[in-house]
């Protein structure tokens, strides 16, 4: 995994084969930082050819450890049907792992799919909650869309969402 990292950061010729190499054998033994990249590699064809089903399947290695980037990335190749059957519950079970852990992406993504009613029901408060949590850490989209859902939202359904935000920050949830 150290070669690896050395030959993608270093300012020498990039040598996607030689990463690659690294990476698989740091992701054999079960390194999820490695499972990770492998997994980015194949879905953007960083010198490999795009392969959707090897991103998920280290994604899901990954995941499993608790990656957070893994779980959310997981929950977007299902939200859009890539590698994976087109699957909304599946999707928001990933984005759930991934947000519950802080990750301002998955939150994100997880108030978009509450707003929508996409893979879990139709709760603004929820998405709202979740747009919130984003936004206080600095995720534009989030600013953005928590003011669009709050426009639908009864001053009552602010509150609560507001307060649900307070307490899971406070609990650290």
């Amino acid at each position: 995994m150290l070669l690896g990292l050395v030959f993608k950061t270093e300012r020498i010729p990039q040598d996607y084969q030689e990463d690659i190499k690294w990476y698989k054998k740091a992701a054999e033994q079960g390194l999820p930082n490695a499972q990770l990249l492998l997994g980015i590699l194949y879905k953007n064809r960083g010198g490999v050819t795009r392969n959707y089903i090897y991103a998920i399947n280290w994604w899901k290695k990954a995941a499993e450890q608790g990656v957070t980037q893994a779980q959310n990335n997981l929950g977007w190749m299902y939200e859009h049907g890539q590698g994976v059957q087109l699957n909304f519950e599946e999707a928001a079970k990933w984005y759930k792992k991934s947000a519950d852990q802080g990750n301002t992406s998955a939150q994100y993504n997880l108030g978009t799919m509450y707003d929508k009613g996409q893979g879990v029901p139709q709760n603004y408060v929820i998405a709202y909650m979740f747009y919130n949590l984003a936004a206080l850490s600095g995720n534009e989209q989030a600013k953005t869309s928590k003011d669009l859902i709050s426009r639908k939202m009864t001053p009552l359904q602010k509150k609560e969402a507001v307060n649900i935000t307070t307490h899971k920050i406070k609990n650290n949830q």
